[in-house]
């Protein structure tokens, strides 16, 4: 029995360890993102934010939402100019099926959500989605 609770406080210790050097990480990893945000164009900008949102995933720290990130997104968001909208019936020379292709769905990033905007956007046409990489 002292041995079992010597071992759970072993494993214990070592997991927030663990935990203190993923919030290390992370921490790291958002300053140095802040530092050079400016100089990085949206996409690598957003591909760092898909990064250190991944690690945070990955390594559970201890934080759910981080308004600098976020602060970031909206920042990036304001400079998106919006599409035109498309039509709202499909036009008679385009096909009756749409395949969308993915090499993968991620936990963060939104992809899932663009993808079903797309066949909501179209809602004339049939459509099939193929994830390649799951």
């Amino acid at each position: 029995m002292v041995s079992e609770r010597k071992a759970y406080r072993r494993k214990e210790l070592v997991l927030s360890k663990m935990l203190q050097n993923a919030n290390t990480l992370y921490e790291w990893m958002v300053a140095l993102l802040l530092r050079e945000a400016s100089r990085l164009d949206d996409e690598s900008l957003l591909k760092r934010i898909e990064d250190i949102a991944e690690l945070a995933f990955a390594s559970a720290p201890t934080l759910l939402a981080d308004p600098r990130l976020d602060k970031l997104l909206v920042e990036v968001a304001g400079r998106i100019k919006p599409a035109p909208a498309g039509p709202s019936t499909p036009l008679p020379h385009l096909p009756k099926n749409v395949l969308h292709v993915t090499t993968g769905l991620h936990h963060v990033g939104g992809h899932s959500r663009i993808i079903l905007n797309w066949i909501q956007a179209d809602p004339g046409r049939r459509h099939t989605l193929v994830v390649a990489g799951q």
